[in-house]
């Protein structure tokens, strides 16, 4: 599109799309079956009853997923991922943080699955509770922020605009 709102991953997927000459319907038709099957295999390495799974994540969650395809490819690359995560084989981790930074690459907010590593055993004890601590107080200051001043969104929305206005039109139209 040449826009650098978009993550770089996703822009050359689509570029990708366009030069292999799929359409639209085609290229989200072959995006919605490469990340199913993304998320199928990560359920079936992680030894789960996948047909419950997707069966379940069929009836909501990928309905929502449906109209947001860079969070959709991100959280099916996670997915992917997250046996790595739970396997206590040297390197994992290292392919569980690649995994992590191809799905940054979709789309940014998945950099924030690299907390999952303090859950892994073995992890900082001290630096887990830590940070779990400051993650439930922000957590519950934003949400009294936005609860006690509800034009919070926009004064933040106002400041990103500053920051980068094309990023900033593009997350919120």
């Amino acid at each position: 599109t040449g826009s650098t709102a978009l993550e770089q991953g996703y822009t050359l997927l689509t570029y990708i799309g366009r030069s292999l000459g799929f359409n639209y319907v085609t290229f989200r038709s072959l995006l919605y079956i490469a990340c199913y099957l993304l998320i199928w295999i990560g359920l079936s390495r992680l030894r789960i009853n996948v047909n419950l799974v997707l069966g379940l994540y069929a009836i909501y969650p990928f309905t929502m997923d449906v109209i947001q395809n860079r969070n959709l490819l991100a959280t099916s690359s996670i997915i992917f991922s997250i046996p790595w995560l739970c396997s206590e084989k040297k390197g994992n981790t290292i392919k569980f943080i690649i995994g992590v930074i191809m799905a940054t690459l979709i789309h940014r907010i998945a950099i924030v699955y690299l907390v999952l590593l303090l859950a892994k055993e073995g992890s900082n004890e001290v630096l887990r509770k830590r940070l779990m601590s400051t993650l439930v107080a922000l957590s519950f200051l934003l949400a009294l922020i936005m609860r006690i001043a509800p034009g919070t969104v926009q004064v933040v929305i106002n400041f990103l605009m500053s920051i980068n206005r094309e990023r900033t039109m593009a997350y919120t139209q």
